[in-house]
This record gives structure tokens, sequence and C-alpha cells, in this order.
């Protein structure tokens, strides 16, 4: 599993690739270390590899909607699964989407979407009905950022701790209308939003007025899965062991 190369079986954009990626790198370092340093300065690295890996970060999540197809239902595309078309399976993120978000394809593209500009081409999200989809993501996230257009309708993200827009509201991040491009496209004019949350959130909903607001790469700083801490205390585990069963020598580390 720790071996050279890609590690068998894992998808490059799940995050315990991520992290098997990250610890053949850490083994590496490691191993150079144990051999030219002093057994002092094992313990030093041990205990600083403790300190840094006692917040381990979240992984960075972006969701551009591309390989959707012109007013799909995103559905469970980002949760390995398909879009409502088929189209998938996409990114196994565990994050899905009430059936109300869909994907918009520029017009330049053959889609129906009437914008330009947006940050990365050519897909986007939107809605037809209601107030605004919903974003879940069961394992948590910590941070939101996304680029919107608009024209002359406001809109709003709440993001909330529960599933499905339920539980605490842990920010309400305001919308302001853009303003109209002439001639068509007329939505051209795109604008960086987002938070950094004091708590953990599990859906976001991305409201306004149907047909009149669009969302592209939304991003989500989302919380390690439990299973990434205990991979990361086995190899602080194995540093330690390593450590302390070799034997004493000089604070010479380079002769």
């Amino acid at each position: 599993m720790f071996g050279k190369g890609r590690p068998d079986g894992l998808r490059a954009d799940s995050p315990l690739f991520q992290v098997v990626v990250r610890l053949n790198y850490l083994k590496a370092a490691v191993s150079l270390w144990l051999r030219y340093s002093t057994i002092a300065d094992c313990r030093r690295s041990l205990l600083t590899l403790m300190f840094l890996f006692a917040a381990v970060p979240g992984w960075a999540q972006t969701l551009t909607f591309e390989g959707l197809q012109n007013e799909e239902e995103i559905l469970n595309y980002y949760n390995g699964g398909l879009g409502g078309s088929g189209s998938g399976p996409g990114p196994n993120y565990g994050i899905t989407f009430s059936s109300d978000a869909l994907a918009l394809i520029a017009s330049s593209a053959g889609g129906s979407g009437n914008f330009s500009g947006e940050p990365s081409p050519v897909t986007t999200m939107f809605f037809l009905s209601g107030t605004g989809p919903t974003m879940d993501d069961p394992g948590g996230f910590t941070s939101l950022y996304f680029y919107y257009s608009n024209t002359t309708y406001t809109g709003d993200v709440t993001i909330w701790s529960g599933l499905d827009g339920t539980g605490t509201e842990l920010a309400n991040i305001s919308l302001p209308a853009l303003g109209l491009c002439e001639p068509a496209p007329n939505f051209c004019n795109w604008q960086y939003a987002g938070a950094t949350l004091g708590g953990v959130a599990e859906s976001a909903i991305f409201g306004g007025t149907a047909n009149e607001i669009i969302f592209d790469n939304v991003t989500l700083t989302a919380v390690p899965e439990p299973s990434v801490y205990a991979m990361v205390l086995l190899g602080l585990a194995l540093i330690g062991f390593v450590a302390r069963r070799r034997p004493q020598q000089g604070e010479s580390g380079f002769a």
C-alpha cells in the first residue's frame, strides 16, 4: 500500500489517495532522517510531527460541474454516482444535491446557458424552480467558497450544521446583483464569495430567483474521515517505535 507508484484501487480524486501519497512522502523523509540523524534528533522530530499532525488539514474539493449534460440533475454525481441523465460516475466526494440543482452549459458550447466568462468552462449550476437547491455533505465541511453570476436579482447562500438545511445556521452569504451585460450573453459578471465557518456544516442552500442566478467552482474544505486520523496515528506510532529501537549514538549526523 505504501510502495512506489500509485496505490492500487484508489482514485486520484479520493481523500484516501491523498493521504497515502502524503504518508509515502513522510515515510521517505523519515527513512532518511533515521539513517543520518542521532536518536536525540529522532525524538525531537517525533514531537514536531505529533504537533503538526494534531490538526490534520481538511481536503479542498472543487465542484466544477464539468462532465454533466445541459440541464441535467446533478443528484449523486459528486457522490461517486450518476447525474439525472446518466452522466458519470463522478468524483466520490460524498456530496449530493437536491433534484432542483441542474447543470447548465454555455450557449457557446452548444448548451442553453446565457452566460460567458465562467471560471471553469463550460458548465455551471443553476435552478429552474423553487428558491434554491440544497447541497448535502454528511462528512461535513468547514469552509465554502464559490463564484456566482446574476443580473438584477439578488441571492444568498445559507450554510447549516445539519443536512437538508436543518440545525444551526452557521453563515448567510448575501449575493448582490452584478448587473446585466449587453449584448447577450447577459450573465458575464462573476463574483467570488464564501465563508470560513466557526463549526462543521453538513449542508448549504444556494438561494435566489429561479433562472436568474448561476454558480460555479463550488469549493469546500471537507472534514477528514476518522480513517485519515487513524492512518496518521499509525504512522506516528511506527516512527516512535523505530526511534526507540535505534541504538544511542553520537550527535554527528553527516561525518
